[in-house]
């Protein structure tokens, strides 16, 4: 999917959170701030044509697995382009991570990446992704959301109990990441 491409399905389709795919640059500082951690299992959320998906296999191990949970159906149509026996691509919601994992028999995942549009959704809804997100995580597992403003910074904190930030200047427009580690059992 060219750019263009990308931009027209941004503009049909306003669930995306992304008006160009992410530039390598931020890919890779995105990928980082975890995968030195190795996870084995890692849940990626809006996907979108797969940039961050390419990235985050290119670092998993062998023996690793990626479900990549996706909206959009152009997206999906791209992502099945990926031909690694790792990836695992759910067309489904976010907020169905719970039975999304329980139909792949996954008891827990080290890792959840995150490009959905927090700021576009209601608060209801931004709940309803964060709370079974950090009970979808292992002990000290990592969700990482990257967006363009940091809005779910808040709630990130409250479910987690903490909140790294770190901005992407190497993107336009830049991406705010936001990396929480979940420690213990909390409730927002």
């Amino acid at each position: 999917m060219n750019a263009r491409q990308f931009f027209i399905n941004f503009l049909k389709d306003l669930r995306i959170g992304a008006v160009s795919r992410t530039f390598p640059r931020t890919a890779e500082m995105i990928c980082n701030t975890v995968m030195e951690d190795d996870p084995n299992i890692i849940v990626e959320y809006g996907p979108g044509d797969g940039t961050i998906t390419r990235r985050i296999l290119k670092q998993l191990p062998a023996s690793g697995r990626l479900i990549a949970i996706e909206t959009n159906e152009a997206f999906i149509h791209e992502l099945n382009k990926i031909k690694d026996q790792r990836l695992t691509i759910v067309e489904g919601s976010a907020v169905d991570i719970a039975s999304i994992l329980s139909r792949l028999s996954i008891q827990s995942v080290n890792c959840i990446f995150s490009g959905i549009p927090f700021s576009l959704l209601p608060m209801n809804v931004r709940l309803s992704i964060i709370k079974p997100s950090f009970e979808a995580l292992a002990n000290n597992g990592t969700m990482v959301v990257y967006q363009y403003t940091p809005i779910v910074r808040r709630l990130m904190r409250q479910q987690f109990g903490n909140s790294s930030l770190q901005v992407s200047f190497g993107n336009i427009p830049l991406y705010f990441i936001m990396k929480s580690r979940r420690k213990h059992a909390r409730t927002a």
